[in-house]
């Protein structure tokens, strides 16, 4: 694919790579939209979408690959500054936003999030563990660390926090045991069906409780200093 596009073509994405310790998380990316069009980015887990929004957006950016708008080149190692600068927006994936919550529970949430799912990239790049052979389902990269168990285990932050007030005991247990059950659920499967074996499922519920659990504690401190001093 032409570097700046072809001709009427208002956003070229060529030969986008992005690799995270050993795991290739993107590997030639190609996207053109012209005015007026609409796409959808359609994948498996693991196949890429999201990371090429990311590198779309310079956060990070890609390794190696071209990103032009309206015929003009990004620079190599460009920022969301230059993104933004070109006209590109992006609403990025995350659910972890709760308008009930306060900024620090949502900063908390959110952050957790972030950290945990790059402590599981970096943990697979140094562990390098391939997965169990003969899996009964489509899995790319490493094994060790489940990074759906780490992640699930955001289920049971937000359950936590949405169950602290305005609810029962019963009810309050009732939700909790329910993120519980389904994080538990998400571990299981993945050993069920042969893309995870049972270190990889425990090692990611470990990084993803570790990580949370500092999350939180750091988010009660932080507001219990602002509360005080508003007094």
């Amino acid at each position: 694919m032409n570097p700046a596009g072809s001709p009427g073509a208002v956003l070229s994405v060529a030969g986008l790579r992005k690799v995270y310790g050993g795991t290739i998380a993107l590997a030639e990316g190609d996207l053109e939209v012209t005015a007026g069009e609409i796409h959808a980015v359609v994948g498996e887990n693991g196949a890429g979408k999201s990371t090429m929004i990311r590198c779309l957006a310079g956060t990070p950016p890609p390794d190696s690959g071209t990103i032009a708008v309206d015929g003009q080149a990004f620079p190599e190692r460009h920022s969301p500054a230059d993104a933004a600068t070109a006209g590109l927006g992006f609403i990025h994936q995350d659910a972890a936003l709760v308008d009930d919550l306060s900024v620090e529970e949502n900063i908390a949430l959110v952050a957790g999030y972030a950290v945990t799912w790059a402590l599981v990239h970096i943990a697979k790049g140094a562990t390098d563990r391939p997965r169990p052979a003969d899996p009964h389902a489509s899995a790319t990269g490493l094994a060790y660390p489940s990074g759906h168990s780490a992640y699930a285990v955001a289920l049971v932050a937000c359950a936590i926090v949405l169950a602290r007030g305005g609810h029962g005991m019963a009810t309050r247990f009732a939700i909790v045991g329910a993120a519980i059950g389904l994080a538990a659920a998400i571990g299981l499967s993945r050993i069920y069906l042969r893309v995870h074996y049972l270190s990889d499922v425990l090692g990611g519920v470990a990084i993803g409780t570790a990580i949370f659990s500092l999350a939180g504690v750091v988010a009660l401190v932080v507001g219990s200093l602002r509360n005080n001093e508003g007094r």
